[in-house]
């Protein structure tokens, strides 16, 4: 439609058709290209489908827009005896989304749907039983470690999703939801080298996986008061006894690092740093880097003086 003769200026422009829902726009007089985009959102059904003769349990389905991560997440609880076993989210808009079923053993994962809009079909959610393994974290001595936190995530994800754990009484966790295949567990605190384990889940195996955190030392790296001085711009690195980089935690860190500014007073302190032969570099704003190796034992502190 054209509407013609309108004082220059911005206009709102809305529109309403029935069973339809319009989007507005904002539009100068003149403008040959107002576009207005006419949807119907409607409910989204999902069915859930269990093997032939599975126990059926009530399940979880969480609904997550592929394009807007910042979205809010969606859920339905679904009774598996509710007529065709069905659940439903209401008025969902056409786009692309993330679908995730979860209900004690059972889990299903679809990426990247393409919701259509208007009235659609259910959507059909075909469930696979995971399992459940015992977890433990403990220190370098074998000491437990409870409350910590553990991400837990399928190497290759199928039906399995990223999932955050705790650890408890004993540093031991149930996982639940672990599809067959390989999975890596990651634990990050402060203080210590960053613990990363991989481990297979076998149908026929019920092994206890076990996190043991390496063992590590701390470092204190102590820059000549000259070289302090005059060292703004200053930076302290690790490398290993092949040459790469390696990660520790600095004074008031709250992240781990590969490289460190020589503070005014020169003393660097340095921790969860995994044992063995490290060599630190001592590189100046101009000139050429100085380096010192040292042997970095278990629970240990090395002094390293430079340059």
């Amino acid at each position: 439609f054209r509407i013609d003769d309108l004082p220059d200026g911005e206009y709102s422009v809305r529109a309403k058709i029935r069973t339809f829902e319009v989007g507005g726009a904002v539009a100068t007089a003149g403008a040959d290209d107002v576009e207005l985009v006419a949807e119907r959102p409607a409910d989204l059904e999902f069915e859930l489908v269990f093997p032939t003769g599975a126990g059926r349990v009530p399940v979880t389905v969480t609904l997550r827009d592929a394009t807007d991560p910042a979205a809010r997440p969606r859920s339905v609880r679904i009774d598996p005896d509710a007529p065709g076993a069905r659940g439903r989210i209401e008025i969902v808009r056409h786009g692309r989304y993330d679908v995730t079923a979860a209900g004690g053993a059972w889990r299903c994962r679809m990426k990247d749907v393409a919701v259509a809009d208007g009235r659609r079909p259910p959507l059909r959610l075909t469930l696979e039983r995971t399992l459940v393994r015992r977890l433990s974290l403990v220190d370098a001595g074998g000491a437990p470690l409870p409350g910590r936190r553990i991400i837990v995530a399928p190497v290759v994800a199928r039906v399995s999703s990223p999932e955050a754990v705790f650890t408890g009484e004993g540093g031991v966790v149930e996982l639940g939801g672990l599809a067959e295949g390989a999975w890596e567990a990651r634990v990050v605190e402060e203080g210590r080298p960053p613990l990363v384990h991989r481990f297979t889940v076998d149908a026929d195996r019920d092994d206890e996986i076990v996190l043991r955190y390496p063992p590590h030392g701390t470092i204190v790296v102590v820059i000549d008061a000259e070289a302090a001085a005059g060292g703004g711009g200053a930076v302290i690195s690790l490398e290993d006894a092949r040459g790469a980089e390696v990660v520790a935690w600095g004074p008031r860190a709250f992240k781990l690092a590969s490289r460190w500014r020589v503070p005014a007073d020169g003393r660097l302190e340095l921790r969860g740093v995994p044992i063995g032969r490290v060599t630190v570099v001592f590189t100046p704003p101009s000139g050429s880097p100085a380096r010192r190796s040292t042997d970095v034992e278990a629970g240990g502190t090395a002094t390293v003086r430079l340059p």
